[in-house]
């Protein structure tokens, strides 16, 4: 994950609803992630939530099993967790669509089972 490229890269549309996914490319594959935001009591800030980390297919967005993910070591989870927080906290390579100019990213929620070990 160290030398890895993280980009927006759209929207899937399931049902009703959309997807906001995210991909990483790294030398050895490529995979996505789902991306959303939790807004704050005050209606304006939000954190930013990253799950299913890892999906071996951009269609696979929304999907609830883990055989649709790669899976990591903890040490790679943990880059993986420390990368994604540098990339939305403090990068200036993120381009994150929708988020108000007056709100503020509060930080970046990782949920239980947001990526599957090994």
């Amino acid at each position: 994950m160290e030398n890895s490229v993280i980009k927006d890269d759209g929207t899937v549309f399931e049902g009703d609803g959309i997807i906001r996914v995210f991909k990483v490319e790294t030398p050895e594959k490529t995979f996505w992630f789902e991306f959303n935001y939790e807004v704050a009591d005050n209606g304006l800030d939000f954190w930013i939530v990253v799950s299913n980390f890892g999906l071996a297919r951009r269609e696979a967005a929304g999907s609830r099993t883990p055989l649709v993910r790669w899976k990591f070591t903890a040490l790679e989870a943990q880059t993986a967790l420390s990368r994604l927080r540098d990339f939305f906290l403090g990068s200036k390579e993120r381009l994150i669509r929708g988020a108000e100019s007056k709100s503020r990213l509060l930080g970046v929620k990782f949920p239980s089972g947001w990526i599957t070990l090994k």
